[in-house]
């Protein structure tokens, strides 16, 4: 996954110690090393991860706001876990910022963009040649290809927060125990996308490079979804209808829409104190 923690870094330096403590107590709770109805209690916290009760405290203010843990004045931080759909709602948000940044390498296509994501692509498509590879190295390959485009977008909002997703714990956790992407088929299946999609940029046909994009992102989360509903016994989450043909906008509209989107995710850049990552909660107990 280094590509895909490469264009975070920025972000990872920014965040306060709480922030730091809440994405740690949130990985294990997503990767289901905490388990739903588990108490999490301060002292221990701060002891394992060597930080004051005060910052475990703010930390758990975070999470339950997040909606991962309940404050409750009986049983103080209860672990109450994620939910599909807001599994589902983590993989949307990325596939529209990084569709967004397909759509800015096709306009602003140049040779250098098109050469470092070029070897992104042949990549993965030298793991399919090679046959099936183990679904994590096959995640990050691809990964690879996808962080390429955001970095290439050089739109720094953009940066950003698609840093901030690839940061948050739900991602995290998914990214590394993979549900998908378990047979050469499927494997093969998106080395074909990522191909796709280093044609529609080279073409600079920006709406079908956003569309291979997005139906990525949605291929993806349908199969993760689905494969954890399996395991939880539960009715995987309805996606959004997806046309068959990406949608045709002109170049006015879509710079007005851009302007839009911009001026939102302007808004929710605050920076903070910097801060190192904790270990997972699983490796220190």
């Amino acid at each position: 996954m280094t590509d895909a923690k490469q264009i975070g870094l920025d972000r990872e330096a920014r965040r306060s110690v709480p922030e730091w403590i809440a994405d740690a107590i949130d990985y294990d709770i997503a990767a289901q090393t905490l388990v739903i109805g588990e108490r999490l209690v301060e002292k221990q916290i701060a002891e394992r991860l060597g930080v004051s009760r005060g910052s475990v405290r703010e930390a758990l203010r975070l999470l339950a706001s997040r909606g991962s843990v309940e404050l409750t004045p009986q049983r103080g931080a209860v672990v109450t876990g994620y939910s599909l759909d807001r599994m589902a709602d983590v993989f949307a948000v990325g596939g529209m910022l990084m569709a967004l940044a397909a759509r800015y390498v096709a306009r602003h296509r140049n040779a250098g963009s098109l050469q470092r994501i070029g070897e992104r692509v042949a990549r993965v498509e030298a793991m399919t040649a090679r046959g099936f590879s183990p679904p994590l190295d096959f995640a990050t390959a691809l990964g690879g290809v996808t962080a390429a485009v955001v970095v290439e977008s050089g739109n720094p909002v953009i940066r950003a927060e698609v840093s901030a997703v690839f940061n948050r714990s739900v991602w995290r956790a998914m990214w590394e125990h993979p549900c998908d992407h378990l047979t050469i088929e499927r494997q093969r299946e998106e080395a074909a996308f990522a191909r796709r999609l280093l044609e529609a940029i080279g073409d600079g046909d920006a709406d079908r490079a956003e569309f291979e994009l997005r139906q990525f992102q949605q291929r993806l989360a349908d199969r993760v979804t689905t494969e954890l509903a399996r395991q939880r016994g539960e009715r995987p989450p309805a996606s959004p209808p997806l046309g068959l043909e990406p949608p045709q906008i002109g170049d006015q509209e879509f710079d007005d829409r851009l302007a839009r989107i911009e001026a939102k995710l302007d808004a929710l850049c605050e920076p903070s104190a910097s801060a190192k990552r904790p270990p997972s909660l699983a490796k220190v107990r």
